[in-house]
């Protein structure tokens, strides 16, 4: 199965917390199931763009940064798209898609729209419960 990852952070770009461990070891489990993995994500600097690391493809997307967070949010979102579309149309058609934590929610809309594909979302947490639950 051709699995595609999409998470603002893993181990092997920019990790910010616990999201990171969690794609990171997600994707290497699939891969040693027997899957083809790949993962897109962020770009950090120094990064290649392309790179297979235990047997998972990291696509590191780049993409405006943007002073508004949910502005570089989906600034994010549409380079994700736009490489999970290139990646597709080169190496052929993904089973599954999933989405990790609300940041990558418009990449994921984006590429349901054009392609059907079966989907999965994680929430990995609420805002209220990362800002101490005092919102």
């Amino acid at each position: 199965m051709r699995i595609a990852l999409f998470s603002w952070e893993s181990l092997h770009s920019l990790a910010v917390g616990g999201v990171a461990p969690h794609v990171t070891e997600l994707a290497a489990a699939l891969q040693r199931a027997g899957n083809e993995v790949h993962v897109f994500t962020r770009m950090g600097n120094g990064q290649q763009h392309y790179e297979v690391i235990d047997g998972v493809h990291y696509h590191r997307c780049p993409f405006d940064l943007n002073p508004d967070f949910m502005a570089e949010m989906d600034n994010m979102c549409r380079s994700f798209a736009y490489h999970f579309f290139r990646t597709e149309n080169v190496s052929g058609n993904f089973d599954v898609i999933h989405g990790h934590d609300w940041m990558t929610a418009n990449a994921i809309a984006e590429i349901r729209n054009a392609r059907s594909k079966k989907t999965v979302f994680t929430l990995h947490s609420t805002e209220y419960g990362r800002c101490g639950n005092v919102f």
